[in-house]
């Protein structure tokens, strides 16, 4: 297992339908602030949803580079009100960053992705990846 620029452990997506090995890793714990993940396979896809509610679609960068996905985001917000005796300013700044080693079934080139409902959907469709033959025993008459 991989780990990121942090030292945490990345896993890659096959290793997320192992439900044993699902549970028995701290992968999937909440670093600080990141939010949850939800990953889903279908014939044609990884469906990924990041449940990051208070964002913007402008806070986000999703990139991928060398098979893996960087999902980043960041806001920050400044409040600032003035009265006659005081004045009064609030930063609210957010941020997380996940990372996932992308299979090698996957289209690098074709990821998409788009924020709704303070849920982070990115679609990456899959490719055919060339399974070995298997070995045929030929009798020789």
């Amino acid at each position: 297992m991989r780990r990121d620029r942090d030292g945490y452990r990345m896993p890659d997506f096959s290793s997320l339908f192992d439900v044993d090995r699902f549970f028995s890793s701290d992968w999937g714990l909440s670093r600080g602030n990141a939010p949850s993940v939800n990953v889903a396979e279908t014939e044609k896809e990884y469906q990924v949803e990041v449940f990051a509610p208070g964002f913007k679609k402008t806070d986000f960068a999703v990139d991928v580079e060398d098979d893996m996905l960087h999902i980043r985001a960041e806001s920050r917000q400044e409040d600032k009100e003035e009265k006659k005796n005081y004045t009064r300013k609030e930063y609210h700044y957010q941020s997380f960053t996940r990372s996932f080693r992308l299979p090698e079934n996957t289209k690098d080139d074709q990821v998409a992705a788009r924020y709704e409902d303070g849920v982070l959907r990115i679609t990456i469709p899959k490719t055919q990846v060339e399974t070995e033959k298997q070995a045929k025993h030929i009798s020789v008459d």
